[in-house]
């Protein structure tokens, strides 16, 4: 990666899931260039609420990884994974639940056996904000993707 300005790169692993009814999303960090911590939260895009974690949190997934969210780039492959249990998707509606009560916004399903999976990815942003003297170069691969759906 190369940066000039305060442009941002980030990698994370993203999802999609619904009760039947509501699509909620979760996104876990993998690399964030910006010197910051990632606490556990919810948030919105305006049409779903999703929580957002650092890869090696434990709010909302447990890690299935030795790797930690970084904020320096690097070489060469790294193992990253999450696994959701029932607790942790339990904290996941509790949290969305809360929001949502605190927005007038209808609530998920409390059932964690009710959410079943969307679609599951690598997301690669890059925000270069408004300088013009602003560069972000930044590339990534991964290779051995795999969803599991465990009993």
């Amino acid at each position: 990666m190369e940066a000039t300005g305060h442009g941002v790169g980030q990698l994370s692993i993203f999802g999609y899931m619904t009760d039947g009814s509501t699509i909620v999303a979760f996104v876990f960090g993998i690399f964030d260039n910006r010197p910051v911590s990632i606490e556990p939260m919810v948030m919105s895009d305006t049409y779903l609420s999703f929580v957002s974690q650092a890869i090696d949190d434990h709010r909302y997934a447990v890690p299935n990884t030795v790797e930690p969210m970084v904020n320096h780039p690097f070489n060469g492959y790294r193992r990253f994974g999450a696994r959701f249990t029932a607790e942790t998707l339990k904290n996941m509606i509790q949290d969305i639940n809360e929001n949502h009560r605190f927005h007038g916004i209808e609530l998920v399903s409390e059932d964690p056996a009710a959410y079943k999976f969307i679609s599951v990815g690598m997301l690669h942003e890059v925000s270069l904000h408004d300088e013009s003297n602003n560069v972000l170069k930044m590339g990534v691969s991964f290779k051995n993707f795999q969803a599991y759906k465990l009993q």
